[in-house]
């Protein structure tokens, strides 16, 4: 398919192009009442096609089932003709140096089979019913593998590729005690061959237990450690103010700062790096066809870098790009984080609720999206458990907690050494001071 696609562009008259083609597969094992519900395997190859034509960039998509390639290549030059010239638009020409990156599939994955997965959803199942008497519902216990193959090719003659693989199992529960129900999830994912069955379903446990019979908490200012999966969401809500798209165009919480002013607590250190292979967020290179890098965001709280494309690379004159990711086969590349790790402390979260005489151990922010992602400020209901003496006492809800993201992270106080793996996002629990409860 790449090769027709290829010489019916140069019969056009399209010398400026790029492909990008993945091949997509899954394999996912579910199981309900100790017996397999259902199986779903599938398999798909992408192709997105980019072309420059007359300064103008055009993208179309389709898959192995479209045939019709004068219409492929049709599509892209008509859609260019509705963009703005830019002398700026460009493919990648081997301007940045290599990684060192040889080989992102793990063997082991590939080797698991269908019955493995079955016996290790099971397992989950298993766990999650013993896990407490409460619990009397398990949805959707699951493992699951895949792989990924990304070729890059474009008129520059850079032809490369590179392929990745995963596993990993979720899992619903739910806990009921007299009226109060609740609901745990648990979702994890890996690089490495291990799942444990044990650890997920006592997490999905863990989460509901804790939050039966919850009361309303009392306004106040208290200290809050923020649990290390909520401090992932609320990274997902950051990362964008790292994208130099967004700093040019002032939308970005950090639009007024330059590199080398503190932005955070000394205590944060914030890292992108695709070329970290424990991570799904792993890459050889990024949709443009630009090598991965390891790239220092904030370093003990001053800002370090930010993440390029190859458009805004040159139009900067960065040395930094390979942050240019399709969010699906249907849309142009655009800039985001590929494995971004936020480094854990030396203390651990016990040690940190013991620490405390009183606050909260915040488990969830409703609506965190909704936040602002350029001013920062949010004031959304939230869940948690109080923390007294030095012990995690009652779970709360029906509270509000008020403030800014920008003074959460300049009012950081410790990052714990609890780090957890939450899809591509790698985070600790944190200790944050002047966020507002409000309550009964």
């Amino acid at each position: 398919m790449i090769e027709p696609v290829i010489k019916k562009l140069k019969e056009n008259g399209i010398n400026d192009y790029e492909l990008i083609v993945k091949q997509n597969r899954k394999t996912v094992v579910i199981v309900k009442n100790g017996n397999m519900e259902n199986l779903k395997s599938s398999s798909e190859t992408t192709y997105t096609l980019k072309i420059i034509k007359d300064k103008k960039v055009g993208l179309t998509y389709f898959t192995s089932n479209e045939s019709d390639l004068d219409k492929i290549v049709n599509r892209a030059v008509e859609l260019s003709s509705y963009n703005t010239p830019d002398p700026l638009n460009s493919f990648y020409n081997n301007e940045f140096p290599e990684n060192s990156i040889k080989n992102l599939l793990n063997k082991k994955i590939e080797n698991i089979s269908i019955e493995q997965q079955l016996e290790k959803a099971l397992l989950i199942e298993e766990y999650a019913y013993k896990y407490d008497r409460r619990i009397n519902i398990v949805n959707e216990a699951q493992c699951f593998k895949g792989s990924v193959n990304v070729r890059y090719i474009n008129s520059n003659g850079i032809d490369k590729e590179y392929a990745t693989n995963y596993t990993g199992g979720a899992v619903v529960v739910v806990a009921k005690e007299n009226s109060s129900q609740m609901t745990g999830y648990e979702h994890f994912i890996t690089k490495n061959d291990s799942v444990d069955s044990k650890k997920i379903a006592e997490n999905a446990g863990f989460k509901a237990v804790r939050m039966l019979n919850a009361s309303k908490a009392k306004s106040a200012n208290y200290p809050i450690i923020i649990e290390n999966e909520l401090v992932a969401d609320l990274f997902t809500i950051i990362a964008p103010s790292f994208y130099i798209e967004n700093i040019e165009k002032n939308k970005s919480l950090f639009s007024k700062y330059r590199i080398g002013e503190t932005i955070a607590s000394k205590n944060l250190t914030l890292i992108d790096d695709a070329t970290n292979k424990n991570y799904i967020g792993a890459a050889k290179f990024d949709d443009e066809g630009v090598p991965t890098s390891k790239k220092v965001l904030i370093n003990k709280g001053i800002l370090n870098n930010h993440l390029y494309n190859l458009y805004y690379a040159k139009k900067r004159n960065s040395n930094f790009a390979g942050n240019s990711f399709l969010p699906n086969f249907k849309s142009f590349q655009s800039i985001t984080y590929s494995n971004l790790i936020l480094s854990k402390g030396k203390m651990s979260l016990q040690e940190g609720i013991k620490s405390l005489s009183s606050g909260i151990f915040l488990t969830t922010l409703m609506g965190l999206h909704m936040a602002d992602a350029i001013s920062g400020d949010f004031s959304l209901g939230a869940e948690g458990i109080l923390i007294e003496n030095g012990e995690l006492t009652k779970p709360v809800k029906e509270f509000v907690v008020s403030g800014n993201i920008k003074d959460i992270l300049k009012n950081c106080k410790m990052v714990y050494n609890d780090s957890k793996v939450s899809g591509s996002l790698i985070t600790p629990s944190i200790l944050v001071e002047g966020l507002t409860i409000s309550g009964n």
